[in-house]
């Protein structure tokens, strides 16, 4: 592990004699993209977007896309959807080079990957391809390792590399890793990066072969060189450029730290476009121009390219198409055409002995078997053993089982041994053997577990856990997926099995937080409405928290225009505001809208026709309007009934409510209150019980009892919203918080008053002047004095208060000449208070008043420190969300100011590091610290600031500056940190 990064930017013009680039850094239209042709008549067009960034789904879902491939319109089935547009996974891999003349360069080697795991998008892999010599017991040339990106790093050990020789060269390893990503990885975004310093690159290989497999496949190839320009290489450079990658040279390997970034720009910035051809008579893509184009609503984005694959890859796919529809094996060409084929004999081979199986052709299958086992491509004994699992499966042989188990001993380090582990797994369900696919599914979690297939045999081992009763275990299965498959349809079906586990267990609270806590995820899984609307039904049904479930919804809603679960979770919020928050008007415009849908299935619309109709005849609920007739089982009120002789009746209540208010006329209190609480216990409907409670709420108030007052409108305002006392009653909840002395609540009540009230209220200018007269008066004062060595006049400095989480600019303010200088904010809020001061270190200060209820003097000293070395200073205000390197909103000002001290300061070498506190162990934290610190400087990198003198650093919790003991003190430790080295 290296003990630094140096992390330096792209610079827009590089000197011509250093560096050499296949295509141009930054790309404003795609004139450059890759396609993947392999399952013809689909394909796939990736394609660089330089601000990707900037598209939300709801502009993406009206994007007019067309794409023309050989003077054919091409539909684009992902259109508009921006999730499998726009976040769909990387897998790169990085091939370094690690012979001795590279030793020098290890560290920079090193940075590479780490720059990559923590760069790429969420759920994207990294993939380290390194060498190491042959020994007696592992003859093999190289091995590879996998790790999640933005996730737990796992390891994944495996030797793809069964063919090299006991020398291993570094186009073998990347024409190697080309089959590897052509035939196995199917679902991602794929790049290979190649560290190297242009030395003994040869091959056993012919290189056009490589680059023909390359080109044919669609993965870009980016090769950085660190050689000095007599040793460049120039079949890099041309592999590069075929493959639409990028080729970057320099003898100063310091340098080439830039490109990492903006090779990881390239990758990042990309779109996936799923397209079909729409004609038959073309069995493989055809050698012309590819047109596309984008219109968003403001502007049209264009790009072409020239399009070709080899003809043995067009004949391949030719042959595929052929095997798709086969039932005459004879019509297929012959063995002698097959062996022509050379790059995709193997390919070919297995794919006639899959659809000979099929068709139950033995000795065509025997035949592909023979031909795979004396190949000596890649894979080709893995695909042998492959077909003969599958033989014998189809014919139901008992040998089956021996078959898959021979492949686990004899390919241990495969790429295709958790699949056929997986396949075992599968194959003892269907034989009925729970004990042995629980023995398998163990092993694959324990010894795999970043195969693609450990979330399935985790919920295989949770649902035999909920089978036999035992629900800590099935809790703890589904707790494993969440924490580390947290990708794909498996996370989201997880959640959902979980929270389903918890409200049978009766564990409300637990099946809300789960989903809560991943709720930012539901946007880019297929589940992501069922989650929605079980978050919902969950906060409707199980806790009365109807506007909450409200807010669910409206979330769901931005995100999802259109779609199968749209309906559904929309007729459940015309459901909450007719029965739960009697919002009639608007139950009835969506019931109405959902009438008038072409988008809506026939028994949601039977089940709008019949709310709505019943909505049109009352506006309250059948079973609501019952409860005004029936008998009241409160005793005070029995009594009353009896002495005044009233009968049951729908005016009932109203009696009920007169009488209440009388006793409050006279001063009898507590009569009145007794009154009111047992109508409110009584009668829950609109109308009663808001009007009950809104009269004890008076009574409160009448009696001085502030804090009972506040309670019971904050009840009538949660439960009622809809009801004609809510306007009052809130005016009533920000009065009563002012006797309270709570000026921060009352703030917060007198802004949703003036955001609900109509322009034509007839008291709003009366509410308007309350309020402005809070906002005088609720208020921080702040005083306090700059101090800096070296300082004979502050007045040139400038003190700038952003507001968060919007980072707005509130308030400016210049001290005096001695550094004294005043300021007032409104309580309840949290600030970043920044100091601009030329020649010193970026003052960051967090200003949290969210707690204050009333006014309140405060003094603040601010230190400023010279810009010297060795000289530290904490940048308050630079957020992460938990466990995680990803910034959050909050942090924008702070970073923004660092943006503008490195912009001032570009000969000054810094570092800036990441901390943590002690929770969790050393290896993980050392790991979110790096990463954070990386976040930062990439942050830095994005918004124009050169970075080559900047250091990034992770210490985890080695240097605390407060005890870990207590959850302030850990809360200092959890911090990032500017030092100034030189």
């Amino acid at each position: 592990m290296m003990s630094k990064f140096y992390i330096f930017i792209i610079l827009l013009l590089f000197n011509t004699s250093t560096i050499l680039f296949a295509q141009n850094t930054f790309i404003n239209d795609f004139q450059s993209f890759s396609v993947e042709t392999k399952k013809w008549p689909h394909f796939k067009m990736f394609i660089h977007l330089n601000n990707l960034k900037n598209y939300t789904p709801e502009n993406v879902s009206k994007w007019k896309i067309k794409v023309n491939f050989g003077g054919k319109e091409c539909r684009v089935l992902n259109a508009g959807q921006f999730s499998k547009m726009f976040n769909q996974p990387n897998h790169v891999l990085l091939i370094i080079d690690n012979s001795s003349s590279m030793k020098p360069n290890i560290e920079y080697t090193n940075q590479a990957y780490k720059i990559f795991m923590d760069g790429l998008r969420e759920n994207s892999y990294v993939t380290l391809v390194s060498f190491h010599k042959p020994t007696s017991s592992n003859i093999l040339g190289s091995r590879l390792l996998a790790q999640y990106s933005n996730s737990f790093y796992f390891l994944k050990d495996i030797n793809i590399f069964s063919r090299m020789t006991q020398r291993t060269y570094l186009w073998d390893a990347t024409y190697q890793s080309v089959v590897f990503f052509d035939d196995y990885i199917k679902d991602f975004q794929r790049s290979i990066v190649i560290l190297s310093d242009g030395r003994d690159v040869g091959s056993h290989i012919r290189f056009e072969k490589l680059r023909k497999r390359a080109v044919d496949s669609g993965i870009p190839i980016y090769f950085i060189d660190f050689s000095k320009p007599g040793n460049r290489n120039k079949d890099a450079y041309q592999i590069c450029k075929s493959t639409n990658g990028f080729y970057a040279a320099s003898s100063d390997p310091k340098k080439l730290a830039d490109i990492y970034f903006t090779i990881l720009g390239k990758i990042n910035n990309q779109i996936s476009l799923d397209c079909q051809f729409p004609s038959v008579s073309y069995k493989s893509p055809p050698e012309s121009e590819i047109n596309i184009s984008i219109f968003d609503g403001k502007e049209k984005i264009k790009g072409k390219k020239y399009f070709r694959i080899s003809h043995e890859r067009a004949d391949e796919i030719k042959y595929f198409s052929k095997l798709r529809d086969i039932t005459d094996f004879s019509l297929l060409p012959t063995d002698r055409k097959l062996k022509k084929w050379k790059t995709y004999q193997d390919a070919c081979w297995f794919e006639l002995g899959v659809a000979s199986i099929m068709q139950k052709k033995w000795k065509i299958t025997d035949k592909a078997i023979h031909s795979l086992e004396n190949s000596q491509e890649i894979f080709s004994l893995e695909r042998a053993q492959q077909l003969k699992i599958l033989k014998n499966r189809v014919q139901e042989n008992s040998q089956t089982t021996l078959l898959i188990n021979d492949f686990i001993n004899d390919f241990y380090s495969s790429p295709l041994i958790d699949e056929n582990i997986w396949k075992l797994v599968r194959w003892d369900i269907f034989q009925e053997k729970e004990k042995d696919a629980k023995f398998w599914s163990h092993k694959l979690v324990n010894k795999y577990p970043w195969s693609r297939y450990s979330d399935d045999a985790l919920s295989y081992l949770a649902s035999l856990e909920i089978k036999n009763g035992d629900f800590f275990k099935a809790e703890k299965f589904y707790k494993d997926i969440i924490l580390y498959y947290n990708e794909g349809d498996m996370f989201g079906q997880t959640l959902l099995e979980l929270s389903k586990l918890y409200v049978n267990q009766n564990e409300i609270g637990k099946a809300e937080r789960i989903l809560l806590e991943n709720i930012d995820k539901f946007q880019i899984l297929d589940l992501g409405g069922q989650l929605y609307y079980q978050l919902a039904s969950i906060q409707a049904f199980h806790q009365n928290k109807y506007l909450q479930a409200v807010k669910s919804i409206d979330r769901y809603l931005k995100l999802k225009s259109v779609s199968s679960g749209v309906s559904k979770i929309k007729l459940l919020k015309a459901d909450i505001y007719w029965k739960n928050l009697f919002l009639f008007g608007k139950a009835k415009d969506i019931y109405k809208n959902l009438l008038n849908s072409k988008n809506i299935n026939s028994e949601i619309r039977m089940q709008v026709q019949s709310r709505y109709e019943q909505l049109l005849t009352s506006t309250t609920p059948k079973y609501q309007l019952k409860l005004l007739e029936k008998k009241p089982n409160e005793e005070i009120l029995i009594q009353i009934m009896k002495k005044n002789n009233w009968s049951i009746g729908k005016e009932l209540p109203e009696k009920f409510l007169l009488l209440a208010k009388s006793f409050m006329n006279n001063k009898e209190y507590d009569k009145a209150v007794q009154i009111t609480q047992a109508v409110a216990r009584d009668y829950k409907i609109l109308g009663v019980k808001d009007r009950a409670l809104y009269i004890a709420s008076k009574i409160y108030g009448n009696q001085g009892k502030y804090i009972e007052q506040s309670k019971t409108l904050e009840s009538l305002l949660t439960q009622y919203p809809g009801s004609i006392l809510s306007i009052p009653a809130r005016r009533s909840l920000a009065e009563s918080y002012l006797e309270q002395g709570n000026q921060k609540d009352a703030l917060t009540t007198y802004e949703e008053l003036l955001s609900q009230i109509d322009t034509n209220y007839y008291e709003l200018a009366s509410i308007k002047s309350e309020y402005i007269n809070l906002v005088k008066s609720a208020r921080v004062f702040i005083k306090g004095k700059l101090k800096g060595s070296l300082i004979n006049d502050y007045s040139d400095m400038k003190i700038i208060i952003h507001q968060l989480p919007s980072s707005k600019i509130i308030a400016t303010t210049k001290p005096d000449r001695y550094g004294n200088y005043s300021i007032d904010l409104l309580l309840g809020k949290q600030y970043t208070l920044i100091v601009e001061a030329s020649g010193y270190l970026p003052l960051i200060k967090n200003l949290d008043y969210r707690n204050v209820i009333s006014s309140k003097n405060i003094q603040e000293k601010l230190k400023l420190k010279l810009t010297k070395a060795g000289q530290i200073v904490t940048l308050e205000n630079i957020l992460f969300d938990f466990n995680s390197s990803r910034l959050r909103s909050e942090s924008y000002a702070a970073l923004n100011e660092m943006v503008r001290f490195v912009k001032n300061n570009p000969d000054r070498e810094i570092e800036i590091s990441g901390h943590t506190d002690d929770i969790g162990g050393l290896k993980f934290n050392l790991k979110l610290s790096l990463n954070r610190a990386l976040s930062v400087a990439r942050y830095l990198l994005e918004n124009g600031c050169s970075l080559k003198n900047v250091i990034t650093k992770g210490y985890a919790y080695t240097k605390p500056v407060a005890t870990q003991k207590t959850e302030e003190g850990r809360a200092k430790n959890r911090r990032v940190e500017l030092k100034v080295l030189k």
